[in-house]
């Protein structure tokens, strides 16, 4: 049972939106809730799914307090959108795969869910396609058949009707039926008042931020029947000699949560050339132009001497920072981390309603953008090889201090897009190129890594030795990457 008790919030000081707001909706009841235009629906049903923080007041869903429990209580609830803001970049099984991943459902559970809901909705065809290519009604279907994979206590709709067809709408309402029938809960909001009469148990109706009233109405279910059986219909069944549904079978693979997150951040970026041309351009060509350079204004006979520069044991630890130094500066340009969860855009409430904290996302993330920092430090580390002559050794000290430092830039920019990503573009360019916090991550970088150079200079006046220098170096990153990271295990969703 939803419970929701004295809810009160204002976007605005002193403007309230919703006062003291009190409903429940128990097991196995359907609930619309109603009003006009800014009465507060849209707002009540981001604060039930902790899309909004709450101001005052209480909101619990069976045992789990949402301000207490909020990974338990999200695993008990799912949330369907009208604005149809998915992963638009993956295809609709990926997206399916990726949400049943995060609610930790095994393969073969999610295969029995999604199947005969595919059928339903006719959607199969468009399983392998990109989301970003699909109808409106389409993605719907899919957010649709994706908020059921946990089996929730509570299904929250948002104008759940809009954008499907006729036949659509009526799985949609046979589906919302079937569940009040097993004890499961719908909550949904609709302008459509015809809807609300035919569906509900109860109606309630806002006006000004309040509950104006409540209405129960007696509607008959048809008591109970097999859930594929009231999804599908007998007109899209296909029975075998027994009479029993026989559905195609429709594989998805499992993951651990960590690696599912992973591989959706590898494929939202990879397939958005905006992204790939922006996020990569400095850490992959950054590294070629030091070489080029040195190919342009310098002769053959200079550059031969570097090599023997590199070699010589009295030179060989400047050799190594002064590579450090080009890596760092690699580092500090990549903008990936800092546009992390900004270019998620519309689509982040599907990082605030998934049972998996957004502290552990954020970890993600930054491992995901460090994976990138590492290509190009390994390009970095192979031209120093091949063309400056490195030793293994050196390229060995330079990698080690490279990614930790890479490591600590990422994690930094993935803390301040986490504090206020910007998250209203609508173009992807805005996320990357008109985002402040990139602004501020390289410069806070960059800040950082002259303190470094200042620091080594001292060390190096004062005469420590090569290892003291590179285990300050070491040491210092490691300290300054627990603390970022203790930030971030202290963020407050």
């Amino acid at each position: 049972m939803l419970e929701v008790s004295g809810l009160s919030f204002h976007y605005q000081p002193r403007v309230p939106v919703l006062t003291e707001l009190t409903f429940s909706v128990l097991d196995g009841e359907i609930v619309g809730l109603l009003g006009k235009n800014g009465v507060g629906k849209t707002t009540t049903l981001k604060l039930i799914l902790g899309l909004l923080p709450i101001e005052k007041g209480s909101i619990c869903l069976g045992n789990y307090s949402l301000e207490l429990n909020p990974m338990q209580y999200k695993k008990q609830i799912s949330y369907v959108s009208d604005s149809h803001d998915i992963y638009n970049n993956l295809t609709g099984k990926e997206y399916l795969n990726f949400i049943a991943d995060m609610y930790e459902v095994p393969s073969k559970t999610r295969g029995t869910i999604y199947t005969p809901l595919i059928e339903a909705f006719q959607v199969e065809k468009y399983l392998n396609r990109p989301i970003k290519k699909l109808s409106h009604g389409t993605k719907q279907k899919i957010a649709i058949i994706a908020s059921l994979v946990n089996d929730p206590l509570l299904c929250v709709l948002d104008e759940p009707m809009t954008g499907l067809d006729v036949e659509a709408v009526q799985v949609l309402k046979k589906l919302i039926q079937s569940r009040a029938s097993y004890g499961k809960s719908v909550l949904f909001s609709s302008h459509i008042l015809e809807i609300c009469e035919n569906l509900c148990d109860k109606i309630v109706i806002m006006q000004a931020g309040m509950i104006k009233k409540t209405i129960k109405l007696a509607v008959f279910i048809g008591g109970y029947y097999y859930l594929s059986y009231l999804v599908i219909g007998k007109k899209y069944a296909i029975y075998d000699k027994e009479g029993r549904i026989r559905l195609t079978a429709t594989k998805f693979n499992s993951l651990p949560k960590l690696r599912s997150y992973f591989k959706k951040e590898y494929q939202t970026f990879f397939r958005n050339p905006v992204y790939v041309i922006n996020g990569l351009f400095g850490i992959f060509i950054t590294p070629f132009l030091l070489p080029l350079s040195f190919r342009i204004s310098a002769t053959a006979e200079s550059i031969e001497q570097i090599r023997l520069l590199v070699s010589a044991p009295e030179f060989s630890f400047y050799a190594v920072l002064f590579a450090i130094a080009v890596i760092v500066l690699t580092s500090t340009i990549n903008v990936v981390a800092s546009s992390s969860f900004s270019r998620e855009g519309a689509s982040f409430w599907i990082a605030k309603i998934i049972p998996y904290p957004l502290k552990q996302q954020a970890f993600v993330k930054a491992l995901f953008s460090t994976s990138i920092s590492m290509m190009g430090i390994i390009i970095n580390c192979f031209i120093f090889k091949a063309y400056f002559h490195y030793g293994l050794i050196q390229i060995g000290v330079i990698a080690l201090v490279g990614i930790s430092f890479a490591a600590l830039w990422n994690l930094i920019g993935v803390w301040i897009d986490m504090k206020r990503p910007k998250l209203e573009w609508t173009n992807e360019t805005e996320a990357i190129k008109q985002n402040v916090n990139v602004v501020l991550s390289i410069l806070l970088c960059i800040a950082i890594s002259i303190g470094y150079i200042f620091a080594v200079a001292k060390m190096l006046q004062n005469g420590f030795p090569a290892g003291g220098v590179i285990t300050f170096l070491l040491c210092s990153v490691c300290i300054l990457i627990l603390l970022v990271c203790k930030g971030i295990a202290s963020y407050q969703e």
